[in-house]
C-alpha cells in the first residue's frame, strides 16, 4: 500500500512537471517572434523582434539562414492545422535567428493582426511553430485638411445674348488630405456684394484636370439654389458629396450661376469653412487654411452692340495704285464704335486706320499695289480683344498688275490733194483695225528674247530670199530694175476711181 502510495505520488509530480514545462515551452514559443509594439496607427511601419538566444534559432530544426514570417488576422485560439493567409499578400522573410528589429510592414491597414513562423514552409501553422497571438493593433490616425486659394484675380462678366455664358468661377481652391481619405461634407461661404445680387445657384465643382476652369467634364459636387436676392453676408452653407484621397490633391470650383437681371457692381466671396470626416477615423476633420477671400468679381452693362458684321470691298479688284472702299456693316446698336482695319489677323499687330459706326455702318478707303486680305476688328463687348462672336472678318482685294489702256480718240482729216492722213491726240491703242504702239510694246514686253531673235532672224531671210528672186527674175527677161526717178504716183481725182502710172527707165 505504501509502495502504491510512493507511485501515485511520482506520477502526480512528473504531471506537474511536464505541464509546467510545456506551459514554460509555449510562453517561450509565444515571445521569441513579436511586433516592436503592440499598436500601430495608420501611417506607421511594423518592425518584429526575435528573442531567442544568440545560439538558438527561431526554427530549431531548420538550418537555412531565413525562415518565412507570416502576418494574418487574429485568431482567438491556434490549434494547428490553420491555414496562413498573409494580409499583406505575401509573407516575408526573418533571419532564422535572433534579431534587434526588422520592417515587414509599411503601407498597413486597420485591423488586429498575429505572427506566425512557417518553419517547415508548408503553408500551414503547426503547433510548436513560433507564434504570437496576442495579437497587435493597427487604428486609424486622425487625419488632416488643407485648403489654399489658387490664383486670385479680378474678373468681369456682361450679359451676352450673343454668346450665354452664364458661369463664372469665383474661387479656385486647392485642397489636400494626410494620414486617411476625407470624406467632404460641406462648405461654408460669406457674400460680400456692393448691391443685392441676382443668381440662379452657386455651385462646387471638382476641376477634373486642377487648370482653373469650368469644363465640361467637372463635375458637380454641390448646389446652393438660390430664389431670391442674394444681399451682402449672406451666409450659405453647401453640402458636398465628394471623397478626397489622401494620394493626391484635388481642386474644388466656386461657382456663380449668373442671371440676365444680375445687378452692375463688384462681388466676391470669402469661403470661412471646408469640413469633412475621415473615412478609417469616423472623426470630423476641419480643413486648415480658412478663411479665404476670393476674387473680385465686376458684373458690367448688358452688351447691346449685337450683330455679325460684314465686310465689303468696292471694286472687288483694281489696278495698281488705284483705289477702293472697305465698307463695314450689318451691326445694330454700335453708333460710335471704332472698327479697326488691319493687314493681318485682329490679334496680331498691322493696323492700317480705322472708321467710326454710324447707323450700323462705315466706310474706309485704300490704295493698293498688290493683293492685300484687309481684316475688320471691332470690339462689341470692351473686353479688349476681338475673339467674340461677329468682332472680326476678313475681305480680298485683286489687284491686276498691267495698266488700263487708254481709249483711242481721233478725227477724220478732209480729203486734201493725193493722200489722207489722221492725227491722233493721243498713243495708239490696241484695236479691230489694226495695230497700235501700245499693243506692239505689250508684244515685246510679254514675249520672251529668245523668240524675239529667232522672229527677226526669219524676217531677214525671208527679206533676202525675195531680193534674190527680184534679181534673179529681171536678168531672165531682159528687164531693167526701176529706178526712184519712175516712182509711182497716186493720183486720185473727185470723179474718178484712181489710177496707177508708171515711168520706166530703158536701158
Amino acid at each position: 500500500m505504501k509502495k502504491e502510495m510512493i507511485i501515485s505520488f511520482m506520477f502526480v509530480m512528473m504531471s506537474i512537471f511536464l505541464a509546467s514545462v510545456i506551459v514554460i515551452s509555449v510562453s517561450v514559443d509565444a515571445q521569441i517572434i513579436k511586433p516592436n509594439k503592440n499598436q500601430y496607427y495608420t501611417g506607421d511601419s511594423v518592425y518584429v523582434i526575435s528573442t531567442v538566444s544568440s545560439q538558438d534559432n527561431l526554427c530549431r530544426t531548420v538550418t537555412s539562414e531565413n525562415v518565412k514570417l507570416f502576418i494574418v488576422e487574429h485568431a482567438e485560439t491556434w490549434n494547428g492545422g490553420e491555414s496562413l493567409d498573409d494580409v499583406r499578400g505575401d509573407s516575408s522573410e526573418v533571419p532564422n535567428k535572433k534579431f534587434s528589429s526588422k520592417k515587414v510592414w509599411e503601407d498597413i491597414i486597420v485591423g488586429l493582426y498575429d505572427l506566425v513562423v512557417d518553419c517547415n514552409d508548408n503553408g500551414n501553422y503547426d503547433a510548436g511553430e513560433p507564434l504570437y497571438k496576442e495579437g497587435f493593433s493597427v487604428i486609424a490616425k486622425q487625419g488632416s485638411g488643407t485648403v489654399i486659394l489658387e490664383n486670385p484675380q479680378a474678373i468681369s462678366w456682361q450679359y451676352d445674348s450673343e454668346a450665354l455664358q452664364s458661369s463664372v468661377v469665383m474661387a479656385s481652391l486647392k485642397i489636400s488630405a494626410v494620414n486617411e481619405n476625407i470624406a467632404l461634407k460641406n462648405l461654408t461661404l460669406r457674400l460680400s456684394n456692393s448691391v443685392p445680387l441676382a443668381l440662379d445657384a452657386i455651385e462646387i465643382y471638382v476641376d477634373g484636370n486642377n487648370n482653373g476652369k469650368l469644363e465640361s467634364d467637372d463635375s458637380v459636387i454641390g448646389t446652393f439654389a438660390v430664389s431670391e436676392l442674394l444681399a451682402t453676408n449672406t451666409l450659405a452653407v453647401i453640402p458636398l458629396e465628394h471623397t478626397l484621397n489622401i494620394e493626391t490633391a484635388g481642386q474644388l470650383l466656386v461657382v456663380y450661376k449668373m442671371k440676365e437681371e444680375s445687378a452692375e457692381g463688384a462681388y466676391s466671396v470669402e469661403v470661412l469653412s471646408l469640413v469633412g470626416d475621415g473615412v478609417l477615423s469616423g472623426k470630423t476633420i476641419v480643413f486648415s487654411g480658412t478663411p479665404l477671400q476670393s476674387n473680385k468679381l465686376i458684373v458690367m452693362p448688358k452688351k447691346t452692340c449685337l450683330g455679325e458684321m460684314t465686310l465689303v470691298v468696292e471694286p472687288a479688284s483694281i489696278y495698281k495704285n488705284e483705289k477702293a472702299v472697305l465698307k463695314i456693316s450689318n451691326v445694330n446698336e454700335c453708333d460710335n464704335k471704332k472698327v479697326i482695319v488691319k493687314s493681318s489677323f485682329c490679334y496680331l499687330a498691322g493696323d492700317i486706320g480705322s472708321c467710326v459706326l454710324k447707323d450700323g455702318s462705315c466706310s474706309f478707303e485704300i490704295t493698293a499695289s498688290n493683293n492685300m486680305s484687309y481684316y475688320a476688328c471691332l470690339d462689341k463687348n470692351n473686353d479688349e480683344d476681338y475673339t467674340d462672336f461677329g468682332e472680326s472678318i476678313s475681305a480680298e482685294l485683286v489687284v491686276v498688275s498691267n495698266t488700263p489702256a487708254v481709249k483711242e480718240e481721233t478725227t477724220e482729216a478732209p480729203i486734201t490733194g493725193n493722200v489722207v492722213e489722221t492725227e491722233s491726240e493721243t498713243t495708239p491703242t490696241t484695236s479691230e483695225s489694226g495695230i497700235t504702239g501700245q499693243s506692239i510694246k505689250n508684244y515685246f514686253q510679254e514675249t520672251s528674247p529668245f523668240l524675239l531673235v529667232l522672229e527677226a532672224t526669219l524676217l531677214l531671210i525671208l527679206l533676202v530670199l525675195i531680193m534674190i528672186m527680184f534679181r534673179l527674175g529681171g536678168s531672165a527677161s531682159g528687164t531693167v530694175e526701176p529706178t526712184n526717178e519712175g516712182a509711182s504716183e497716186l493720183v486720185e481725182d473727185e470723179h474718178k476711181e484712181p489710177t496707177k502710172k508708171k515711168k520706166v527707165k530703158e536701158e
